[in-house]
């Protein structure tokens, strides 16, 4: 084999792969991204998922009786779905809601995400290439925070419902790669 074609053999066959790989998290101007982050999905659960001893609460001046378990759930998360059919809420007192919201008011969206505000401002948008399809392809929003979300820590919102926690669960992780817009300066 003359040095050419051993250096055409070399570049293709070993080099190639290894700059492909390299390469697989590309960044590109408008993007810094940082290694080690903690991802977790979460959802809102639905009181129909519990079924412990029933606790009574008042709520916008009325009684109502739901499961402890899910009043403990909703004290956590923030947020519940009751068989009622609107959303429980918890923040330093009860209350209703159409939507479930996040720490600026609004509905929470799926794809919306929970931040240490002093790493990842709210209303910057960002990626997380690693984590499975298709969530590997979206980009976030930083539109919630959240008592345990401390650090390198980021909860994507996965939706209401029971069906939603697999999904959350699939989503959750260490070691991720987040990829923030840089704003322009």
């Amino acid at each position: 084999m003359s040095i050419l074609s051993r250096r055409a053999f070399v570049t293709t066959f070993v080099v190639a792969p290894l700059l492909s790989s390299a390469f697989a998290h590309r960044v590109n101007a408008t993007e810094r991204c940082s290694g080690g982050w903690k991802v977790s999905g979460y959802y809102t659960a639905s009181e129909l998922e519990f079924s412990g001893s029933a606790s009574d609460i008042e709520v916008d001046g009325h009684g109502y009786l739901f499961p402890e378990d899910f009043l403990r759930r909703v004290r956590t998360d923030g947020w519940g779905l009751t068989h009622h059919g609107w959303f429980l809420g918890w923040n330093k007192g009860w209350r209703r809601s159409d939507a479930p919201l996040n720490a600026r008011g609004e509905p929470l969206a799926v794809g919306g995400a929970a931040v240490d505000p002093d790493l990842i401002p709210l209303g910057t948008r960002f990626r997380i290439p690693d984590l499975p399809t298709p969530w590997s392809g979206r980009t976030y929003a930083a539109n919630d925070i959240g008592g345990g979300i401390n650090g390198k820590r980021v909860d994507i919102y996965c939706g209401s419902g029971p069906d939603k926690r697999q999904v959350a669960l699939q989503l959750t992780g260490s070691r991720h790669t987040v990829c923030i817009e840089k704003t322009a300066a």
